[in-house]
């Protein structure tokens, strides 16, 4: 199993970000959607998305950290979770 940082690129003071443990990318994507669309529903009606903002809002991509969680690891120093 790996771990792997998925975000959409919204900041805010940090990144709207999840962390997923699974074998690919595709699959820690599939399993925070549902996270993300959560928040959205919960965000404030004063915050209107245009179309643009809610099609990179949809958008996640993620980021493999670690390609073995059954080892010990730990990540480099960054602000939030993780940096690029």
């Amino acid at each position: 199993m790996k771990l792997y940082y998925v975000t959409n690129g919204f900041q805010y003071d940090l990144p709207i970000s999840a962390l997923a443990v699974t074998e690919s990318p595709e699959r820690a994507i599939e399993l925070a959607k549902p996270l993300f669309d959560e928040l959205l529903k919960k965000k404030p009606r004063s915050t209107i998305m245009t179309k643009r903002e809610l099609k990179r809002w949809n958008t996640l991509e993620a980021t493999e950290l670690c390609p073995d969680t059954a080892v010990e690891w730990c990540s480099e120093l960054g602000e939030g979770l993780y940096e690029k």
